[in-house]
């Protein structure tokens, strides 16, 4: 009964937009999906999922490519060590497990010893040929939580939103909520009270609370990102990192339909966005006017 009823409540609730989510430019989000979707690609690289972020107002760490090892020391020195070093592919999914990931390089010898190693494990893995290069990225020192945001199609429902503690163990402790899209701040807010984390991020043990608000606002942002963009069929964001100076998306990984799905093949959405198309700006006739007569009279 209390579940009835808080849902009813929340049908008659004015939804407040995330700003970012309303100017977030969805042509330059669809243009990147779109040209991974015509080369017949199903997983679009870290930088790419980040450009795909940023459309819709969602802050990433600083992101640069190289080629080569001469290349990682050269952006490494213009963003300033420590860095951290990951493998670039558009074939290979979760970096890490092949050895792609390399943390709080100090100076140009470790980023050459990185790049190598990189390489390195790739061929012994029989994989050089899914190599495209390393980014290069700041080190994120800040004391703060790891957080994973995501979002995958269920077969019934369309895309499923997922808040919760992230990191490299975020499979042992699975503590994490569900809710459909599209989200207002208000089902941010009771989407992220149902996990375990939420209390830390309102400070615990001295430490300051992460800005709340601008994480609702972002899990607003995320949920238009997933509703808009529909040829999406997984996305994550882990780890997000929250402190109560900033929010950042560290990793991301976007993963779309095959080109054989379009929009039309895909489960209708369970709660339809609100009606933007409906919104505009009105002023009354009077404003400006000495008199209440609109002719001036």
């Amino acid at each position: 009964m209390w579940r009835y009823s808080d849902n009813i409540r929340g049908l008659y609730e004015t939804p407040t937009i995330a700003d970012a989510a309303r100017v977030g430019s969805r042509d330059q989000a669809g243009e990147i999906i779109k040209a991974a979707h015509q080369a017949g690609r199903t997983l679009l690289s870290e930088m790419e999922s980040k450009w795909l972020l940023s459309a819709y107002g969602i802050p990433s760490a600083e992101i640069r490519l190289a080629t080569s090892a001469d290349g990682a020391v050269r952006q490494a020195k213009e963003i300033g060590y420590p860095v951290v070093l990951k493998l670039h592919s558009k074939v290979i999914a979760h970096k890490s497990d092949v050895g792609g990931v390399h943390l709080n390089l100090p100076n140009a010898r470790a980023v050459r010893d990185a790049f190598g190693a990189i390489c390195a494990r790739l061929e012994e893995l029989g994989q050089l040929d899914t190599f495209h290069g390393v980014t290069v990225q700041p080190m994120i020192k800040n004391a703060g939580a790891e957080l994973i945001l995501g979002s995958s199609t269920d077969a019934q429902f369309g895309p499923v939103v997922l808040f919760g503690m992230g990191g490299t163990l975020v499979e042992v402790y699975r503590d994490r909520a569900l809710a459909l899209p599209p989200l207002n701040t208000t089902l941010a807010r009771r989407t992220m009270e149902q996990t375990r984390i939420y209390q830390a991020l309102k400070g615990v043990r001295g430490r300051a609370s992460v800005d709340i608000g601008a994480l609702e606002q972002l899990l607003v942002c995320f949920s238009q990102l997933v509703v808009e963009q529909r040829l999406i069929k997984e996305v994550d964001i882990n780890p997000l990192f929250a402190s109560p100076e900033r929010l950042v998306a560290l990793d991301a990984r976007v993963i779309l339909h095959p080109p054989s799905v379009t929009e039309a093949d895909l489960p209708r959405l369970p709660i339809q966005p609100y009606p933007v198309q409906y919104e505009k700006r009105w002023q009354r006739w009077w404003q400006g006017h000495h008199s209440p007569d609109p002719t001036g009279r």
